[in-house]
This record gives C-alpha cells, structure tokens and sequence, in this order.
C-alpha cells in the first residue's frame, strides 16, 4: 500500500530543513570563526562557543529528522518531537522579560507538536 503524503506535511519538512540547514551554517561558521565585532563580553566566549555547539548539534539532527518526515517515517516524527521540546522546556529559564518576537517560535514549536500528535497525522508515519 502506498503512503499519501499530507501537503502540510510536506511543506513543514521542507521549510524544516531549510531552516535547519540555515542555523547549521550559521553556527557551524560562528564556532570556526567566532563572533568578531560583536557585543559579547569577552569572559563569555566560552560559554557562547559551548551553546554555538549545542545548537549546532540540534540543528544537524532536526535536519536529519525533518527529513523522516519527508520520507514519512516514525523516527523522523519522533526526532522532530524530541528536539521541538528542547526550546520550550528551557524557554522559561531565559530571564524575565519577553516580548512577542521571543515567544513567537514557541508558539510554532508547540502548534507543530499539538499538529504531530493528531491521530490523522500519526496515521501518515504507521508502518
């Protein structure tokens, strides 16, 4: 039995790795570089250079599980479900003060869990 793949399934992948392949780069380029002409404190660097690390390595796995997505399979979805969950645990631990721009990706984060968890869509990645 062939698998039809739900357009938005397919549009969210795509733009997923997009993304993904975007903040690798970026990150992959601030860590052989570094973060010249910046406004960083130079005691931080260390710090920055272990978070460009840490991003760097979710980003190369987001990409690989958006791509299960695309090929429709369980371990992309659950990849996918496991990294949208890293940035909404630690969201809150980020300081006091927040605006909509920072709350923004949470949102899409937790719309595209809420959408990975309905039973159609769980449907699509059923061996």
């Amino acid at each position: 039995m062939d698998k039809k793949r739900l357009q938005t399934i397919k549009i969210f992948a795509i733009g997923n790795i997009l993304v993904m392949l975007f903040m690798t780069y970026f990150f992959f380029r601030k860590i052989l570089f570094g973060f010249q002409g910046g406004f960083f404190d130079t005691s931080y660097m260390k710090y920055i250079c272990i978070f460009s690390i840490i991003i760097l390595g979710a980003s190369i796995i987001s990409t690989i599980g958006a791509v299960g997505i695309l090929l429709l399979k369980e371990w992309g979805r659950k990849i996918y479900l496991i990294i949208a969950w890293l940035p909404i645990i630690v969201y809150p631990y980020r300081g006091i003060y927040y605006e909509f721009g920072d709350l923004l990706p949470v949102i899409i984060l937790i719309s595209s869990i809420i959408y990975f968890t309905r039973p159609k869509v769980k449907e699509q990645f059923s061996r």
